[in-house]
């Protein structure tokens, strides 16, 4: 096979510190750079600024998304605000970890 092709799409997961609601809707669109910037420079960002007192909780949860589930992945982040007034971060979090068959020590995962 003389060629090689990639596609490798990841959903990252992580809140604001003590899940603060700091984010307001018409800040989102920019902070969809997080990623680019990963979380030491968004914060810092951030901080800089729009929100003065703003930091990530610690650590993070990454899962791969195949190609035929990245439709799905995209319209689940876009609604995640409405998705989150019926499942807590908490519960959803373990949940993703549960189904991807992460090994975690609850007495660690939320600090």
């Amino acid at each position: 096979m003389p060629h090689t092709y990639v596609a490798s799409y990841h959903h990252c997961i992580f809140s604001t510190k003590d899940r603060q609601k700091l984010l307001a809707k018409e800040l989102r669109p920019d902070v969809s750079r997080a990623m680019q910037l990963i979380k030491g420079g968004s914060s810092h960002w951030l901080r800089n600024e729009k929100i003065k007192k703003f930091g990530w909780q610690e650590g993070f949860a990454a899962f791969s998304v195949s190609t035929s589930q990245l439709s799905k992945t995209i319209e689940y982040i876009d609604g995640q605000e409405e998705h989150h007034k019926k499942v807590d971060f908490k519960t959803e979090y373990l949940e993703f970890l549960k189904k991807n068959n992460v090994e975690y020590d609850p007495r660690y995962v939320f600090d």
